[in-house]
C-alpha cells in the first residue's frame, strides 16, 4: 500500500467522524424553528460566510494560505464595529447601536454555522501535506472536543432558545457552567461513540505512517500493530483499576508507552 494512499484514508475517516459531530450540531440547531435565519441581517451575514468558503476554496493561494489569513477573511464583519459606534457617538442615533448588537450577536453564529465544514476540510487536507504529528494530533483534539461540546450543548438546549441572537448568550453560558463546574460535560454515548472510534483508529494508523511517501507501507505495521496496541491497553487499564487508585495515572502511562512504540515504529526507523 503506498504511504499517500493510506494517509488519504486516515484523513477521509477523520473528516467523517468530526463531519457526524458537525451534522449532529446542525440537526439540533435547525428542529427550533425559531432559529432560522429571519432578518435581512441574519440572511447577509450567513450567505456572506457562505461566500467567503466559497471564494477561499475557489482560489488556491487562499487555499494554501496560512491560518492566520483566513480567520482575518472570516472576521471582516467585527472590523465594521468601530465605526459602527464612532457613528453613533457622533450623531446620538440610536439605530446605529442596534446594528452593532445585531452584528456582534449573530456574526459568531453565522461563522459557526458556516465555516465549520471548511475547518474539517482543512484539517483533513491538513493529514495528507502536513508531516508534523504535534500538529495534527493538537488540531484533532481540539476540533473534537469543541464540536462535541457545540453538539452536545444543543442537543440538550437547543429548543430552549427564542431566537438566532440568543445562541451566543446560550453557548457562552454552557461554555462557563462547563468551566467552572469542575467535572467537564456529560456526554451521551450515542452522540461520541461511533466518531471517537473512528477517529481514533484513524489517527493510531496515521502515526505510524513513514513521512517518505514514496515508500510502501506493510500492512501489518498500519492495522495490526496499532489494533493489538489499542487491545493491550484496554486489558491493561482494566486490570490496573484494580490495584492503581489513580485513573491519570492507570491510564496515562501505558497511553505514553503505546504511543513512543507506535512512533519508534512507523517513524524513528525510517
Amino acid at each position: 500500500m503506498r504511504i499517500r494512499t493510506a494517509r488519504l484514508f486516515c484523513a477521509a475517516a477523520s473528516g467523517i467522524a468530526l463531519l457526524y459531530l458537525y451534522l449532529s450540531f446542525i440537526s439540533s440547531f435547525f428542529s427550533n424553528p425559531n432559529l432560522y435565519p429571519q432578518t435581512t441581517l441574519e440572511i447577509s451575514l450567513i450567505a456572506a460566510q457562505v461566500a467567503k468558503v466559497a471564494l477561499i476554496l475557489s482560489v488556491k493561494r487562499l487555499r494554501y494560505a496560512k491560518s492566520a489569513t483566513i480567520w482575518v477573511i472570516f472576521a471582516l464583519e467585527p472590523l465594521i464595529i468601530p465605526f459602527l459606534t464612532g457613528a453613533f457617538y457622533v450623531t446620538g442615533d440610536r439605530g446605529y447601536l442596534y446594528f452593532f448588537r445585531d452584528i456582534f450577536a449573530v456574526w459568531p453564529v453565522a461563522l459557526l454555522l458556516v465555516a465549520t465544514p471548511y475547518l474539517i476540510f482543512r484539517f483533513s487536507a491538513l493529514m495528507i501535506t502536513n508531516k508534523k504529528l504535534t500538529r495534527i494530533l493538537t488540531s484533532a483534539i481540539f476540533e473534537f472536543s469543541f464540536f462535541t461540546f457545540v453538539a452536545n450543548l444543543f442537543q440538550t438546549g437547543a429548543m430552549g432558545l427564542a431566537n438566532l441572537e440568543s445562541v451566543l448568550g446560550f453557548f457562552a453560558t454552557g461554555l462557563r457552567s462547563a468551566m467552572l463546574g469542575g467535572r467537564g460535560i456529560l456526554v451521551p454515548g450515542n452522540l461520541v461513540t461511533a466518531p471517537s472510534i473512528t477517529l481514533y483508529l484513524a489517527l493510531i494508523v496515521y502515526v505510524t505512517l513513514p513521512e517518505n511517501d514514496r515508500s510502501n507501507v506493510n500492512i501489518s505495521i498500519a492495522l495490526l500493530i496499532p489494533l493489538l496496541s489499542t487491545v493491550a491497553l484496554l486489558v491493561w487499564v482494566l486490570f490496573a483499576i484494580q490495584f492503581i487508585p489513580s485513573a491519570i495515572i492507570s491510564l496515562t502511562i501505558p497511553s505514553a508507552l503505546v504511543a513512543g512504540l507506535l512512533w519508534w515504529i512507523g517513524r524513528a526507523k525510517k
